[in-house]
């Protein structure tokens, strides 16, 4: 106890011989917690600001990953709506080609059924004719 005694009485009397009075004393220990405390906040604060820089380096980065899954899906869409619209013209272009098929065996029926039916015409006339 004696050598913390000591101790403070060699950290006080410098303090007090430059403040002059033991009131003076306090005033000046209290600015310097004041200070102390001071100091601390503004590394508190540079710390703070660091994390806010850090965040928004952070904030930064995931808007452009986002950005560019944007940007990849919707070139995927345009694949895929390419995709689908040469899937779509292709199977168009195999119905009309059915389509066109079937317009001719129609046309070649009827072109058989009408020669058919002068054939029978022709036939039923001669027929009566003789």
């Amino acid at each position: 106890r004696a050598g913390v005694a000591e101790a403070m009485q060699r950290i006080v009397a410098p303090l007090q011989a430059e403040a002059g009075c033991p009131a003076c004393l306090a005033s000046h220990v209290e600015a310097s917690t004041l200070a102390r405390q001071v100091a601390r906040l503004e590394a508190e604060a540079a710390d703070a600001e660091e994390s806010l820089d850090a965040a928004a380096h952070a904030s930064a980065l995931l808007e452009a990953q986002v950005d560019r899954l944007v940007s990849d899906l919707l070139t995927m869409q345009r694949k895929l709506d390419a995709s689908a619209t040469a899937d779509l013209q292709r199977k168009c272009d195999e119905q009309a080609a059915l389509l066109a098929m079937r317009e001719e065996q129609i046309a070649k029926y009827l072109e058989e059924m009408s020669r058919m039916s002068v054939a029978a015409l022709s036939a039923s006339n001669n027929a009566s004719a003789n």
